[in-house]
């Protein structure tokens, strides 16, 4: 059993996502227990995982150095947020769906487009 570093409820409250030690992210049905699907494609354990306002899409940040946006139904990659140079920590959509955050040990948040997967700002360390 691994640890799981995180878990968050989708907008409806009928599943949940958890993010994990395995290098895996895991959609739950929140009722049952039962795993609907695993999100594999990082290449270390994943501290964040979070659902968009509508559910559709799952960002996960990891200790890669990236984060990487998900369909919730297929469980495809659907981009990955490259550009920090240490572990991604957590991760956010915008209210719109249009934009993610992520934070970094690296000391910079970074602000991202998700239809192009390309980092738009760098806000840098905090101090």
């Amino acid at each position: 059993m691994g640890m799981v570093f995180s878990a968050a409820f989708s907008p409806d409250g009928l599943e949940v996502v958890t993010a994990a030690f395995d290098q895996t992210a895991k959609l739950w049905d929140a009722c049952t227990g039962e795993l609907l699907r695993v999100f594999e494609g990082h290449s270390g354990m994943l501290f964040s995982a979070v659902f968009s306002r509508d559910g559709s899409r799952i960002l996960t940040a990891c200790a890669d150095n990236t984060a990487k946006l998900w369909s919730t139904r297929s469980a495809e990659c659907l981009g990955t947020l490259e550009g920090h140079s240490q572990t991604v920590s957590l991760v956010a959509f915008s209210p719109d769906g249009e934009q993610a955050v992520t934070s970094s040990n690296d000391g910079t948040t970074r602000v991202w487009s998700l239809a192009t997967c390309r980092c738009t700002r760098i806000l840098d360390q905090h101090d």
